[in-house]
């Protein structure tokens, strides 16, 4: 039987033990559930999981009142499926082709110390800020402040993300540390 997932689903036939395997024969059994797992595997595909964490591991400098891009310089944690270039456009995470669907999105940095100010972390799709970010007023100028974005989102093949930074403390501050990583969940 050819099978007619995902169109429909397939009426396959459960043997009792006292039924011949003659319609269909034992073989045809075996080719027709073969038929509807391949199927199954073809509609859901094998990306789900796929994933990427960028990191940066060495500081950057954010001028004060300037929404900045992060370049994520290191080689990557893991990507498995080429979303980030550490060499080239490496403030962004791509997604590749036939790899739409449903993604969490977590990025982390951790700002230098300065008591002036706030200091925000968000994220942005295709380059349109969207509105998922924490921003918080700077609390001592002896600790470093570590603050995180996180979201689902649906994004399509070539649509890329950016962590976008920012701080407002009258001069320049640093991100000492920084990482995104992103999964496909559904």
């Amino acid at each position: 039987m050819t099978t007619s997932y995902p169109g429909a689903l397939d009426a396959l036939t459960n043997p009792s033990s006292g039924d011949q395997l003659n319609s269909p024969s034992h073989a045809g059994q075996h080719a027709n559930v073969n038929d509807a797992i391949e199927a199954m595997q073809a509609a859901m595909g094998v990306k789900y999981g796929a994933r990427v964490k960028a990191e940066r591991t060495a500081t950057q400098s954010l001028s004060s009142g300037v929404d900045t891009a992060i370049a994520f310089n290191a080689t990557d944690a893991y990507d498995t499926d080429a979303f980030h270039n550490p060499a080239s456009n490496n403030t962004r995470l791509t997604i590749p082709a036939n790899m739409g669907g449903l993604y969490l999105v977590v990025a982390a940095a951790r700002y230098d110390t300065s008591s002036a100010g706030a200091r925000r972390l968000y994220l942005l799709v295709n380059g349109t800020t969207l509105d998922i970010g924490t921003s918080l007023a700077a609390v001592s100028s002896s600790i470093q402040m570590h603050i995180q974005a996180t979201g689902l989102l649906v994004l399509a093949a070539a649509d890329y993300i950016e962590v976008m930074a920012y701080q407002s403390s009258g001069g320049a501050l640093a991100i000492n540390l920084a990482s995104v990583e992103m999964v496909k969940i559904a």
